[in-house]
């Protein structure tokens, strides 16, 4: 959703161009989907989202979940059976979290329930060290750098 997504420089914050309200799931042990990715979505849709868009594109995590605990296990594309990680979790219980997460996400949307990464601290708890790296790190993915010269290396004053 990168391309769908702008960070605005007068307030920092992240807004979706005109886009659908969207949930993003992440799969813990997803082995196609990278956690960073993910990590980077929640910094966005849920962090450091303009509050006028809260609640409308959360990134959720399957804890134990891989990319093929959202399919039928006995058709799986050969790309995912070939290049995911083995999942801790059953089929059943992967699609029972993906079923909560998505009646929670419609509700919000029709304005009957709550925020989903409000109710689900599990992606918090899961995202907080991946979205802390990309901080520190500086990602050109989070905010847009600055270039403005006066700050590199200034030879003033002499």
């Amino acid at each position: 959703m990168r391309k769908h997504r702008t960070n605005n420089n007068e307030t920092g914050l992240t807004t979706f161009d005109n886009f659908i309200p969207t949930m993003t799931l992440a799969g813990s042990k997803d082995g196609l989907y990278r956690c960073t990715r993910a990590g980077e979505g929640y910094w966005h849709g849920v962090q450091n989202i303009d509050p006028t868009e809260k609640g409308k594109f959360p990134v959720a995590v399957v804890l134990g979940g891989s990319h093929g605990s959202f399919m039928d296990e006995d058709i799986l594309p050969p790309s995912v059976g070939k290049h995911d990680l083995k999942p801790e979790i059953t089929q059943e219980e992967a699609h029972n979290n993906v079923a909560q997460k998505m009646v929670k996400f419609i509700k919000f949307v029709n304005g009957e329930g709550e925020d989903i990464n409000q109710a689900d601290d599990e992606s918090a708890v899961f995202f907080k060290p991946i979205v802390d790296s990309i901080i520190m790190e500086g990602s050109y993915h989070l905010r847009v750098p600055c270039y403005n010269i006066s700050t590199i290396n200034p030879d003033w004053p002499k």
